[in-house]
């Protein structure tokens, strides 16, 4: 678990691969109440031609943190990250961001493009912040700490994501998550391809892309894994209860 120093503060962050031998850098950048080990388990699945990191932002996990506010925010995040990468001699990577790490990923592409291969948002904040202010930016973040707690007072934990990713990765190596419906943190390519290209063309129409692609994810993630490929009936109708859902 490394730390770098840099001119403001001191960054921890985590790391996977061999970065000499490596054909591809990824750079992971949590979200708002997070911290670099939600991208741990992520880490840990790559293959060996991988090299990543995940960075603690500034007053988050094992990172300093400055008392000043005015010191927080997407703009601060993507220099200290600029920083690092540049301390580390990291170039042509895939940075990649969820929630308010996605802001920051496209804070930090529009001030150096030069140094990545490619982006990659996870549900991204927008980069202009929330469009709450005052009491009611102050309700949604008691909300969302609220929900948090809801969470660990029914015993959800790291372990069950843990359960969930081996439970995906079972089913791919046994050529069945091609198929499948998808495990809560392991949904298939295939069928985020289809929810994805589903809600563009509700955004069309006029409805919202974000909502349309979280309802269709949820409603996936609430059926059960398919245990064969051979099922295609079963798969079409999951794409039909998917589009009756939303």
């Amino acid at each position: 678990m490394p730390f770098t120093q840099l001119s403001k503060v001191r960054l921890h962050w985590y790391e996977s691969g061999d970065r000499a031998s490596a054909s591809e850098r990824l750079v992971f950048v949590h979200g708002f109440q997070a911290s670099g080990r939600i991208w741990q388990l992520m880490q840990e699945l790559l293959p060996a031609p991988y090299y990543s990191i995940a960075v603690d932002n500034r007053g988050a996990g094992q990172s300093d943190a400055p008392p000043d506010e005015a010191d927080y925010g997407c703009k601060p995040f993507a220099d200290d990250l600029f920083a690092l990468v540049t301390q580390l001699g990291l170039r042509d990577f895939t940075l990649v961001g969820h929630s308010m790490g996605g802001a920051t990923a496209m804070q930090f592409a529009v001030d150096h493009p030069e140094t990545l291969k490619a982006v990659v948002l996870m549900d991204p904040a927008g980069p202009d912040g929330w469009a709450q202010a005052g009491p009611a930016l102050e309700a949604a973040l008691e909300e969302r700490a609220a929900a948090r707690a809801r969470l660990r007072a029914a015993g959800v934990t790291a372990e069950h994501m843990r359960d969930s990713l081996n439970a995906a990765l079972e089913l791919r190596a046994h050529g069945g998550l091609d198929a499948g419906h998808g495990a809560y943190a392991g949904q298939d390519e295939h069928a985020l391809v289809v929810v994805v290209g589903r809600a563009k063309r509700r955004a069309l129409r006029g409805d919202c892309a974000v909502g349309a692609i979280r309802r269709d994810l949820r409603a996936r993630a609430a059926r059960p894994l398919a245990r064969t490929d051979s099922d295609r009936g079963a798969r079409a109708r999951a794409r039909r209860a998917a589009a009756a859902a939303a």
